[in-house]
């Protein structure tokens, strides 16, 4: 009788055994060098809005460190130079001028020992039109739902754009225009372009790159949930944003999935960063706006 079917079990025990075998190892965090956190994406017309915090280590109990005594000073190429001022309430340095699409950004901001700076300009505006806006039912898990479809043409310029995509109904109400947000549905329906990127379930915003409709005119197709009423005005906010933004954009959406704070204030970041002396992102955008009339 052969012995190689005793041996081959008493090996597995053997295995199992060891396996079984559990060791607690304590594992020292990563040392934590504090750095400055500073956050802002520039809009044209819009006040600059700056948020400056301090880093903190893995594991921390506080999630954000305010630097409210820093010095955070803008200059624009053509412009001029902005002082922003902390406001308590926002928790965060607001500018006295608006931005102007036309110019260069230099941030600079101050704080201890600390100096981080950094530069951005606005992209083009993005050039798009739109085809419709319509009911539509579309596969949601495991049954149909109501959608509101929209259909739009992006005219994209060669080389790497990033574009962020945010739809509205609008309702008269007593005399009142009101608008309302509309979600991005969670659909296999939605284009390959949106679903490959990936998003917050229900989120109001979602942004892509034209990794896969560089230099062409590209009709994309988004599904939204929304209650629009037939003849209701749908408006379509297609921005265009440098690469920080729209790397920003997609950290907030995995730092939302996780549970965590959205500015990032607990090391470390996870994604690219464009500030010299600390870490964060100094990014801008600018959109277009198109309407159209919802036909259920």
């Amino acid at each position: 009788m052969s012995r190689r079917p005793v041996i081959w079990t008493a090996w597995v025990w053997t295995l199992l055994a060891a396996g079984g075998c559990v060791r607690e190892i304590p594992l020292p965090l990563p040392s934590h060098e504090e750095e400055l956190v500073v956050w802002s994406i520039l809009e044209p017309d819009s006040l600059p809005t700056v948020f400056v915090n301090l880093s903190q280590p893995l594991g921390a109990d506080s999630i954000r460190r305010y630097a409210a005594g820093a010095t955070v000073i803008l200059e624009s190429r053509p412009g001029g130079t902005d002082t922003l001022v902390f406001e308590p309430g926002l928790e965060a340095y607001i500018g006295r001028m608006p931005a102007r699409p036309d110019a260069e950004y230099r941030l600079k901001v101050k704080y201890d020992s600390y100096t981080a700076t950094a530069v951005t300009r606005f992209p083009p505006v993005p050039q798009a039109r739109l085809i419709a806006v319509e009911s539509a039912m579309i596969p949601v898990e495991e049954y149909y739902g109501d959608a509101v479809k929209v259909v739009l043409e992006i005219r994209d310029p060669p080389g790497e754009n990033y574009y962020m995509l945010q739809a509205w109904h609008i309702r008269d109400q007593s005399g009142r225009s009101a608008a309302y947000p509309m979600h991005i549905a969670s659909s296999p329906a939605q284009d390959p372009v949106i679903r490959n990127e990936g998003f917050r379930f229900m989120s109001t915003s979602v942004s892509f790159s034209d990794l896969a409709f560089d230099g062409t005119d590209y009709r994309l197709t988004v599904y939204y949930h929304g209650w629009p009423e037939d003849g209701d005005t749908v408006r379509i906010n297609l921005y265009a944003q440098d690469q920080y933004a729209y790397l920003w954009e997609k950290f907030k959406v995995y730092r939302r999935e996780a549970g965590e704070s959205v500015l990032g204030a607990v090391e470390p970041m996870l994604f690219p960063d464009n500030i010299e002396g600390g870490i964060g992102v100094f990014g801008a955008r600018r959109d277009t706006v198109l309407t159209g009339i919802f036909h259920d």
